[in-house]
C-alpha cells in the first residue's frame, strides 16, 4: 500500500499537466486500485450463501470492510520570493461490500452507485484534493461474474472542483449478489493537514450482516485514539516501528430498526477512531495540541474531563475576544435595539432582559444585512442556513456579561450521540446557556426561528455538567468543570401539538371536488421544519423590526440611505419574485400533507410566525380545492377520511418484533377537525363504524364524529405520550398505531335521499 500512496502521488502531479494525460494516468491508477482490492484476501467476499433466517429481508450483507491508510511527509511551499515548510497528509480510505439482492426495493436502491469523483479545495494557505475509484462485479445464482465497465460512469455535476458521479448497473437481477467497492484518496496541506480525521464504524445494520471487518495502517506521524463502544470489539492494535496496524471484525450480526426511532450511537456496536496528525511549519504556533495528542502516540482511553475542558478552553477564548474588543460593535447593535424598544415600551424588566437580548442578537446576526453591499437570499430556501450554534451561544454568553448577567455555560450530548460516559471527541458536546443563575431555563440557537428558552428535542432527559466561565487559559486544567448539574426535561405531548381545522363545502353541488377552507397551528417542536418552508425573510424581519419599535421597514430603511438607495429597489424586485413564488410552496406543503396535488390553490396566508416565545404558534391560513376526498358510487358518494387526515405509519413485518428500545424525536399530539357541509339532497351513513379509541401508556388514537343541523364533525386525536419507550412497551405503541392506520381506510356514504 506504501507503493500505491507514492503512485497516487504522482497521479496528482499528473493531473496538473493536461487533461489527456490526467485520463491515462487515472485509467492506470484505477487499474492498480481495482487489481489490489479484488485480490484482497478475505475469505468473506468469496462466501455466496445466506442463511434461511435472512431470506426475509430485501437483502443481505455479505461482507462488508472498510480499510484505512493515514501517512504525513513534509512539503516546502513557494509564495512568492519566500517559502515554508508545513506537513502534507494523505488518507485512504477504502469500503468493500458484497450484498444478496432479494426483492424489487433492493434492486432498485442498488441499480446505480452514486459518488463524488473529485472535490478540490484551493486557497492561498490551504489545498485539498479527494479522488475517487470505484469497481463493481455481479455473480449471478450460478456462479457466473460480470464486471460492470466503470468508464460508463456519468457525471450529474461535472465542475472544475467538483464532479458528482453516478454509475449504472446494467444487468443487476433479483437473486444476483453485489460486490462492489469505492476507495476514496484524499491530500490535504497547510490549513486542512492541521485538522484531524475522527472516523466512526457502526458494525451493525437494519439487514444481517454476515461478517464485517475494519483494518488500517497510521503513520506515527499521527496520533491514534481509539474507543469500542456497545458491545464492538476492542481494536487489535500492532506496533509497526513507523506505523499503527489495527483491525477488527464481527460476525452474524443480527439486524436492527435503523431507519425507525433508533439512537445508532447508544444502541449499536460502534468502534471510532481520531487520527491527529502533528503540527508544524505554517501551523505550529496557531493549533493546539494537549499532551496525548502527540505524533505517534496511541490512546484506547478518553478522559471525559479533558474534553470538557476543550469546551471550556472555547469559553476562555470567546471571554480574550471580549476583552479585545471583537463583540464592541455587536454590542453597540444590540444596545441600540433595546434601547428602542424601551423608548416606546418603557424598561425591560429583569426576568426578561435575557430574552430580549437573545432576540436582538438573533436580529443583528442573521436578519439584518449588515455588509448592505449585496443582496441575501430573501425567499425561505434561505431559511434552513446552518448555524454554528456552539459559537453563537458562546458570543451570547459574552452578550450577557457585557450587560451585567452571570451566565453560566452547559456542555449537553445530543439522545442520537453517544451517551456521557463514551463521549470520544469535544465535537460530541453542544453548549447551551443558562442566563440566570436563579432559574434552570436553558437557551439554544437550532435555527433562525429558535425562541428564547427552547431546548432542541434531542437534547430532553440528557443531564449536563456545568462549565466555568472564569477560566484562566494556562490554568484551565484545574477549572474547567462547573460544580453544578442540569438536566433538560421531556416535553409533554400536548406542548408538541399539530391541529388541523378543515372545512369543507361543495362547489355548485359538485360532489366530485372539495372546496377547503385551511387552519393550521403548530407548537413546540412541529414549528421550525414549517417556519423554513413558509416564511419569507421580509416578513420575519420587519416583524422583528417592528418588535423593537423601529419606526422604518427593512426596505424604507434602505431607502432613506444614499448609498444603499439603490440595493433597497433591488431588494424590492427580489421580494416581489419571493412573494409570487409563495403558491407553488404552499402547494407543495398541501401536497406533502394530503399526499395528492390540489387542484387549486385560492388563498395562502402566514398569520402568525411564531418566532418568539410571546406567541409561540405558528399559524397559517389555506384554501384549495380537492378532488380525492370523495368517489362516486351510483347516485352516492364515498368520503376517504383517510384523505382528509394524511398519511398514516404503517410499520413494516420485518419491524413489528422489536428487542430494541425507542428512540422518537419528541412526545407529541394531533389533532383533525372536520366540518364538512351536507350537500342538499343527501344524508350521511356509516357514522357508528368509524368510532374508535385506544388509550395507553405509550399514546392514544380516537375518532368521533357526529351531525349537528347540516354539517358532519369530525374529530379524530392521535399522541405519542413518550419520546423514549422500552422495548417490552413496543406492542402497547404498535397497537395505538394499528388503529390510526385503520383508520385511513374508514369511509363515510353521502346517500342521496
Amino acid at each position: 500500500m506504501k507503493k500505491f500512496i507514492g503512485s497516487l502521488t504522482l497521479l496528482f502531479s499528473v493531473l496538473s499537466l493536461c487533461a489527456q494525460s490526467s485520463k491515462e494516468e487515472y485509467k492506470k491508477r484505477s487499474e492498480e486500485v481495482r487489481n489490489e482490492v479484488w485480490n484482497w484476501d478475505i475469505k468473506a467476499f468469496k462466501a455466496t450463501k445466506v442463511p434461511d433466517s435472512a431470506k426475509k429481508f430485501s437483502y443481505v450483507v455479505i461482507a462488508r470492510h472498510n480499510e484505512v491508510e493515514a501517512s504525513a511527509r513534509n512539503k516546502v511551499h513557494y509564495y512568492g520570493i519566500s517559502m515554508a515548510v508545513s506537513k502534507e497528509k494523505t488518507i485512504v480510505r477504502t469500503f468493500r461490500e458484497r450484498v444478496k439482492i432479494q426483492d424489487k426495493a433492493a434492486l432498485e436502491s442498488y441499480s446505480s452507485i452514486n459518488y463524488t469523483a473529485y472535490e478540490g479545495k484551493k486557497s492561498s494557505f490551504e489545498k485539498s484534493d479527494v479522488i475517487s475509484f470505484v469497481g463493481v462485479r455481479i455473480i449471478k445464482p450460478d456462479g457466473s461474474m460480470k464486471e460492470v465497465d466503470a468508464d460508463e460512469t456519468v457525471f450529474t455535476v461535472d465542475e472544475k472542483k467538483n464532479r458528482e458521479a453516478k454509475l449504472a448497473i446494467p444487468g443487476l437481477e433479483i437473486g444476483d449478489i453485489l460486490d462492489y467497492y469505492i476507495q476514496l484518496y484524499k491530500r490535504a496541506n497547510d490549513v486542512a493537514s492541521a485538522r484531524t480525521l475522527p472516523l466512526a464504524y457502526v458494525l451493525a445494520d437494519e439487514v444481517p450482516v454476515l461478517h464485517y471487518s475494519l483494518h488500517g495502517i497510521v503513520s506515527k506521524k499521527f496520533a491514534l485514539e481509539h474507543i469500542s463502544v456497545n458491545g464492538a470489539p476492542k481494536l487489535k492494535v500492532s506496533d509497526l516501528e513507523d506505523d499503527w496496524e489495527f483491525s477488527a471484525s464481527v460476525a452474524d450480526v443480527n439486524a436492527h430498526p435503523t431507519g425507525l426511532w433508533f439512537s445508532s450511537y447508544r444502541q449499536l456496536p460502534i468502534i471510532r477512531l481520531h487520527l491527529i496528525p502533528g503540527v508544524g511549519g505554517l501551523m505550529k504556533n496557531s493549533v493546539t495540541r494537549t499532551p496525548r495528542q502527540k505524533p505517534g502516540n496511541l490512546n484506547d482511553k478518553v478522559d471525559r474531563e479533558e474534553l470538557y475542558k476543550e469546551i471550556a478552553a472555547d469559553v476562555t477564548n470567546m471571554a480574550t475576544q471580549k476583552a479585545m474588543g471583537a463583540f464592541t460593535m455587536l454590542y453597540t447593535n444590540v444596545n441600540g435595539l433595546l434601547r428602542s424598544y424601551q423608548k416606546k415600551n418603557g424598561k425591560i424588566p429583569d426576568d426578561s432582559l435575557a430574552a430580549h437580548i437573545f432576540y436582538a442578537m438573533r436580529y443583528v446576526l442573521f436578519y439584518d444585512d449588515e455588509d448592505k453591499k449585496e443582496i441575501r437570499p430573501v425567499d425561505p430556501s434561505a431559511n434552513a442556513r446552518s448555524i454554528n450554534e456552539n459559537y453563537c451561544l458562546l458570543v451570547y454568553s459574552e452578550l450577557l456579561k457585557m450587560f451585567g448577567l452571570q451566565p453560566e455555560v452547559y456542555a449537553f450530548t445530543s439522545k442520537y450521540g453517544p451517551r456521557e460516559e463514551d463521549i470520544f471527541l469535544s465535537s460530541d458536546l453542544t453548549i447551551m446557556i443558562k442566563p440566570y443563575r436563579s432559574s434552570d431555563q436553558l437557551y439554544s440557537m437550532e435555527t433562525l426561528f429558535t425562541n428564547a428558552g427552547a431546548v432542541p428535542y434531542h437534547y430532553e432527559n440528557q443531564e449536563a455538567p456545568g462549565l466555568s466561565t472564569r477560566v484562566v487559559w494556562k490554568n484551565y486544567q484545574k477549572q474547567a468543570m462547573g460544580t453544578g448539574k442540569v438536566t433538560v426535561p421531556f416535553e409533554k405531548a400536548i406542548n408538541n401539538h399539530h391541529l388541523e381545522h378543515l372545512q369543507l363545502s361543495f362547489p355548485d353541488n359538485d360532489l366530485s371536488q372539495v372546496n377547503v377552507k385551511r387552519n393550521t397551528v403548530l407548537t413546540g417542536h412541529f414549528r421550525a421544519p414549517m417556519q423554513q418552508e413558509l416564511l419569507l425573510y421580509e416578513d420575519f424581519c420587519n416583524e422583528e423590526r417592528a418588535a423593537f419599535g423601529l419606526e422604518k421597514n427593512f426596505v424604507e430603511d434602505l431607502e432613506s440611505n444614499r448609498k444603499t438607495k439603490a440595493l433597497a429597489e433591488e431588494y424590492k424586485l427580489a421580494m416581489k419574485k419571493a412573494r409570487a413564488g409563495m403558491k407553488e410552496v404552499f402547494t407543495q406543503e398541501i401536497n406533502d400533507q394530503f399526499g395528492v396535488k390540489p387542484v387549486a390553490v385560492t388563498q395562502w396566508k402566514v398569520k402568525q410566525s411564531g418566532i418568539r416565545h410571546t406567541q409561540p404558534e405558528f399559524i397559517y391560513d389555506t384554501e384549495f380545492k380537492l378532488d380525492n376526498i370523495t368517489k362516486r358510487a351510483g347516485e352516492n358518494y364515498l368520503i376517504d377520511l383517510g384523505a382528509l387526515v394524511g398519511g398514516q405509519l404503517d410499520i413494516k413485518d420485518e419491524q413489528r418484533n422489536r428487542k430494541d428500545d425507542v428512540y422518537m424525536p419528541y412526545a407529541r399530539s394531533f389533532m383533525h377537525v372536520v366540518e364538512l357541509e351536507i350537500p342538499k339532497g343527501y344524508t350521511v351513513e356509516g357514522l357508528d363504524n368509524i368510532q374508535t379509541t385506544v388509550n395507553n401508556a405509550t399514546g392514544w388514537f380516537s375518532a368521533k364524529g357526529n351531525i349537528e343541523g347540516n354539517k358532519l364533525i369530525l374529530k379524530i386525536e392521535k399522541g405519542y405520550r413518550k419520546s423514549f419507550l422500552k422495548a417490552e412497551e413496543w406492542p402497547a405503541l404498535l397497537e395505538m398505531m394499528d388503529k390510526a392506520v385503520a383508520f385511513k381506510d374508514q369511509k363515510l356514504l353521502l346517500k342521496k335521499i
